[in-house]
Order: structure tokens, then sequence, then C-alpha cells
């Protein structure tokens, strides 16, 4: 293994907490933090900081700030920047943003480990500088892992149908090609066989995604590593264009022998489409270099498969639809109109048939910002769903000691009667890691049954 080497990095300012640090070559890495706004006044550094005048570069960020995944705007004065929930780096020209995740990036590793049945490793035992490594890097490392594990085990052989003239009979003889030929004009022969190759749809996705990670890696020790392992596998396997349809025909092809590559599959996809997808199963590219990882959906997925393995006696269902809670009436609808949006709580809960509780996860602080209003609504219209039994909780990450949960009273405005709550649960995320790193069942399922109820 290489170890790191340090590159040459000359700090802007002389403040340690500076965000944007010099390269050479007059590169800039801008360093930020998910759900957190910056702008010129606030922090110098950005002052005078502007964006290479490339138009396809201006049309992109012009792009990405219509899909809200980041706000970047050139100013008078220098660039305001403000993050949400998606997390990673963009590359725009000279600048990198390197968006940082206010989970500790090892605990993060510990929960996309566990979401994606990936196989646990010490990535601090290992020879590379984690000093100054990025999100992104630490899932390429998992993905380098997990490739050499398959590697060392031999990878998948699947036989595949050859069609060649050999000198010496193999398989069946391709009469329809000898009769097409008009019969045997020379010492071969058309042959149809069967050959077991590890050269499948599979393993070339692998072999594909250790060439992305190549390319998204920050760090060239790294990528020495991926470079050495991808030109070695690449001799047997070929790689191929990751795409949408190769992804779903892998999957597809799935079965006992090759359960085991379902991990994997998911995590070259991740670093693929740059965001997991929405509810309705689409992908968006991003128009510039870079990975975005949406933790707001990340959160949701975390959530819904830590209280489906907890709560065994439980059904739980995530994106459930409250389809008839709101429409038209039909006596009432002159133009023939269809709600075109239906109401889909993250999570609805059912305890022997009947619903238990409704709930959203929200990759948000809840504890130290307040709950935008939108979202206030959202839960308001849950809670006053019959399923709910006049509760809606609120699942939000935190890091903090001491935080506990916060109720919200629906109420009648004339008799000031209590309709519904609305509850704020905050989940500690070094806790929950605990509880899943215990494989406890009883543990497990007493912190998945306190998210789901009203402690007090």
């Amino acid at each position: 293994m290489i170890t790191a080497r340090k590159s040459k990095k000359i700090l802007v300012s002389n403040d340690k907490n500076s965000i944007i640090e010099t390269q050479l070559g007059n590169k800039k890495i801008v360093k930020l933090e998910e759900w957190t706004e910056y702008n010129p006044e606030k922090f110098p550094e950005l002052k005078n900081l502007k964006i290479n005048d490339d138009s396809v570069l201006k049309a992109h960020i012009k792009e990405l700030n219509k899909s809200k995944r980041v706000v970047i705007l050139e100013l008078k004065d220098g660039l305001y920047l403000r993050t949400r929930h998606y997390i990673g780096f963009l590359q725009l020209g000279d600048i990198k943003l390197i968006i940082r995740p206010k989970i500790e990036k090892f605990d993060l590793m510990q929960l996309i480990v566990y979401v994606f049945n990936l196989q646990k490793i010490d990535l601090k035992n290992t020879n590379y500088n984690f000093d100054n490594m990025g999100f992104i890097d630490l899932l390429i490392i998992q993905l380098e892992r997990e490739i050499r594990k398959f590697w060392r085990k031999g990878f998948l052989k699947n036989y595949e149908l050859k069609r060649e003239n050999l000198s010496t009979i193999r398989g069946k003889i391709d009469i329809k090609k000898v009769v097409s030929q008009g019969g045997i004009r020379s010492a071969q022969i058309p042959c149809n066989y069967y050959d077991r190759s590890n050269n499948n749809l599979i393993n070339q996705i692998l072999v594909s995604g250790l060439k992305l990670g190549i390319q998204l890696t920050t760090l060239q020790e790294i990528r020495i590593n991926l470079i050495q392992l991808y030109k070695t596998l690449k001799i047997s396997i070929d790689p191929i264009n990751l795409n949408l349809k190769n992804f779903k025909k892998a999957n597809k092809s799935l079965n006992r022998l090759s359960r085991a590559y379902e991990p994997i599959l998911n995590l070259v996809h991740l670093l693929w489409s740059r965001n997991v997808p929405n509810i309705y199963g689409k992908y968006e590219e991003l128009p510039l270099p870079g990975f975005l990882l949406d933790m707001n959906k990340f959160f949701e997925d975390l959530i819904s498969k830590f209280l489906q393995e907890s709560l065994r006696d439980y059904e739980v269902q995530p994106q459930y639809s409250f389809s008839d809670m709101i429409s038209y009436n039909p006596k009432y609808n002159p133009k023939k109109r269809q709600m075109k949006r239906r109401i889909f709580p993250d999570i609805v809960i059912f305890k022997d048939s009947k619903s238990f509780a409704v709930l959203d996860a929200k990759y948000r602080d809840l504890w130290n910002k307040n709950i935008p209003i939108k979202w206030l609504y959202q839960l308001c219209v849950y809670s006053l769903n019959p399923l709910s039994n006049g509760k809606s909780f609120i699942v939000y990450p935190s890091t903090e000691e001491g935080v506990r949960d916060a109720k919200i009273e629906v109420k009648n405005p004339i008799t000031h009667k209590g309709f519904s709550t609305v509850i704020l649960k905050p989940l500690r995320i070094p806790q929950l890691i605990e509880v899943i790193n215990s494989k406890d069942p009883k543990l497990m399922k007493h912190f998945a049954y306190k998210l789901i109820t009203d402690n007090n």
C-alpha cells in the first residue's frame, strides 16, 4: 500500500479556520458545511473570488442553482454560497467546493455500510492519511476493499455462448454458418460452444466502478492504488458504460449464487448516479464534475431499514400513500380535475393491521433550528388523518447531548381545544450506531419503539 503524501498547500489566511485553501496553480478549495449560508460580508475569504469566465460552466451552475442542491451566485464583492442537505464536492473550473456533513465522517460511513449491507472494514486501520480526506474518498476506499474481497475469493463466472472458427471441434458445429458459406472451405470449422468466463455484466460494472472512482477521488495515493487494481482486472474483464439500463439488467440477473454482489452494485450505482433516486424513480445527473449525496433521502432510508429490522412484530411501510385524504368532491368538480399530488408520509407503521404511527424523517438539526413552516404544515396534515391517532412524528438527526422531544399542539383557534400533536424526535447518531453495532434484538426494539411513541 502506498502511504499518503501531503500536497503543498498555502493558506489564504493565517486563520486556521479559513474556509479557503490555495494549492499550486492558484487552484482554490472551499470547505463548506451542509445547511449553511456563506457570503462575503461574513466570510471575507469569499471577497473577489470569481468563477472562470466560461459560458458552459456558468450555464451548468445556473442549472445547479435551479435544482436547489447548492446555490452559487457571483456578487459584485465576491461569491455567495448556500448549502442544503447535499454533501460531496463540485469542481467549478479552478474552484473546488467541498460540502462536509456535520455527522463525523467515520460515523457516516458506518451508517452507509449498514444501509447498503456492505462489508464492515476498519477504515482507520490503513496506510492512508485521513486528516484531509473527504467523504467521497471513504466511499471509494470502501469500493476498493469490496472489489478486492471478491477478487481474492474469485469473481463470479457465467457460461457465455461463443461462436468461433476452430481447428478442433468444440461444442456443436454451426450448421447454419457452414451452409451459408457453401460448406467447409478451410481447416477451421464454425463452432458454437459455452465457455465459463468472469467477463460478465456484474463484474464489468465493478471494473467500471473502479474507473469512476479514479475520476472522483480527491487524493493521489488512492488514485494510484485504484489504477493498479483497474489495470490488473481489465485484462480479463471489459469495462462498460455505466447506465441505468445496465444496472437494472445486472440486478435482475442476481440469483442465489450472485446475491452477494448486490451491496457492491448498489455502491457503484450510488457513485454513478450522484444522487439517490427520488420516490418516483427518476435519476438526475449532475451538470458538473463532482458528487453530491442527498442526505435527506439517505436518512429516510436509514430510519426505514432500522425500524423494519428492529420492529419485527410491526409492519413498517415506507412511502405509504394517503391517496384519498384530499380529493375533489365528484358532485362539485365541473372541470373533472384530479389531484396531481398525493400525500406520502415517509413511514407508516401498523400493528395487528391497525395503524400505530405516522412519521417523517428529515435531515436537519431541528434542535438548534426552527422547523420550516412547510414541514410543519405537512406534519399537521398527517396528524389530522385518522391513521395517525391524533399524533405525527418527525425524526431528525442530532449529535448533541441532552436533546429531548418537543411537541407542537394543533388547536381549535376558538375553543383552544387540541386537535392533534406534532412530536419532534431527536435521534442521536452516536447512540444509534452503538445500538446497531450491538446487534441485540431487545436493545434495538426498545430504541426503535421510543422513536415511534410519545415518551411522555
